[in-house]
């Protein structure tokens, strides 16, 4: 790894942050019930509910349920990337 690291000097090793307060409130049953009855009537009024085409994915952040930390790799001086 120091090999590797010593050879590629604009890389480094890097841990990520932990899910922020703000994000983790919002990571509750009742919260994420809310939204799915909001997200399905959505669809149900203009009646789009059984038309998958209609359906866009804009949001490519990703959802995830659980959290851990760990190793990634990145280029130096790209703190938030």
């Amino acid at each position: 790894m120091k090999g590797f690291l010593s050879h590629h000097p604009v890389l480094s090793v890097k841990t990520p942050e932990g899910l922020q307060a703000a994000r983790a409130s919002g990571m509750n049953k009742s919260v994420i019930e809310k939204w799915f009855a909001s997200y399905a009537a959505l669809l149900t009024k203009p009646n789009i509910k059984d038309v998958p085409s209609h359906i866009w994915n804009l949001d490519e952040s990703g959802f995830q349920d659980y959290f851990f930390l760990r190793k990634l790799w990145g280029r130096k001086g790209d703190e938030k990337k």
